[in-house]
């Protein structure tokens, strides 16, 4: 079950702020697992390495980067509630009431 409404999930970017680089024909959705994935926060600020099991739902994002090359990430739904509290102050515990 998700902790917030899929636009959430979708309009958040994790890598805002960072990109110092040209995004075109950028895709962003939320898909179900068909194979295990990493997932890209994973090796970020919650670095445990974990990855994506085949069921689970996830953030996709595809674009095309400094028109040179197609960049793509996954990131699951725990990691992405995780920042999305974070960026909220909230504490992990709070959107459980």
């Amino acid at each position: 079950m998700s902790r917030h409404p899929d636009h959430d999930y979708i309009q958040f970017d994790p890598c805002e702020g960072d990109r110092d680089v040209d995004v075109r024909m950028r895709t962003v959705k939320l898909v179900v697992a068909r194979k295990e994935h990493a997932c890209f926060l994973g090796s970020g600020p919650y670095g445990d390495g974990h990855t994506i099991k085949p069921g689970d739902r996830y953030r996709f994002e595809r674009a095309l980067i400094d028109s040179d090359y197609w960049g793509q990430y996954r990131v699951c739904l725990p990691c992405m509630d995780k920042w999305l509290m974070e960026m909220r102050g909230q504490d992990e515990g709070d959107g459980d009431e």
